[in-house]
Order: structure tokens, then C-alpha cells, then sequence
């Protein structure tokens, strides 16, 4: 009985700690984000906001999937030097075009725009300071 007591409680600690652990923050993990490749430039993709948390669209270089605008999160791919168009599932039509540099990096904001019937997303260019200010707490998506 009280083996079974110990395992018990071993594992509701064990889901209580899964829980609780999430990804990184862009603070927790700038460090150890491998450097650009030497032919390559680099797009951080970021949302700060936490609002609407249901609302994660896809994101898009060149009609290829990259990743998903998640609240509170960030991920970055790297690519070759050209140009680029950048959107969402939700963008319908609307896209941003950016010029990747070698060695270069951009940061896009993802922001949410509600309207009483539906809602946008919004992607912008920012500045390097301001972007990694923005960014400090918001958690690394796969």
C-alpha cells in the first residue's frame, strides 16, 4: 500500500511539473539560437499580444508554411538572399514583400486585428531594438 502511495503521488508530481514547463522565452533562449548561416539572412516572426489566445493562423514564405503566428510566441527560419512574399492563412490576397540580405535580419510583428465580424492579422517590419524588446517574453514555438 505504500509503494502505491509513492507511486501515486511520484506521478501527479511528475504531470503537476509537465504542466507547468513551457517553451522557452526569446530572453531564456537568445543565447543558444545558432548563428545565421554565412550565405543565409534570417525573419523573426513574432506576436507579443496574448489576445485573442484561439487566433493562430498559419505563416507563409512564399506560399510555403512556416509556422503558426501563436500568441505570446516567436520562431524565426532563415533564407537565402532574394526577395520574399510574407503571409497568413487570413491575410486573403494581402501580402508583405521583404528583401532578405546575407547575414541579414528582420523581425515581423504579427498582430491581430479584430473587426465586429471577423478579424485580420497585420504584419509589420520592426526595428531590431524595438522587436527584441517586444520579444523578451514571449515563448519559443517549434
Amino acid at each position: 500500500m505504500r509503494y502505491l502511495k509513492h507511486c501515486a503521488c511520484s506521478i501527479i508530481a511528475l504531470l503537476l511539473f509537465m504542466a507547468c514547463a513551457t517553451d522557452p522565452t526569446y530572453s531564456q533562449f537568445a543565447e543558444s539560437i545558432p548563428p545565421i548561416p554565412e550565405d543565409q539572412g534570417r525573419i523573426y516572426f513574432y506576436r507579443a499580444s496574448h489576445e485573442p489566445d484561439s487566433i493562430r493562423p498559419q505563416v507563409r514564405v512564399n506560399d510555403v508554411v512556416v509556422g503558426r503566428a501563436v500568441p505570446n510566441g516567436f520562431f524565426y527560419v532563415d533564407r537565402m538572399p532574394g526577395s520574399y512574399d510574407l503571409t497568413t492563412k487570413s491575410d486573403a490576397g494581402k501580402f508583405m514583400s521583404i528583401n532578405v540580405r546575407r547575414a541579414g535580419v528582420i523581425y515581423i510583428r504579427v498582430d491581430v486585428k479584430l473587426t465586429p465580424t471577423s478579424w485580420d492579422m497585420l504584419l509589420a517590419a520592426v526595428p531590431e531594438a524595438v522587436a527584441r524588446q517586444e520579444m523578451q517574453e514571449t515563448h519559443y514555438q517549434l
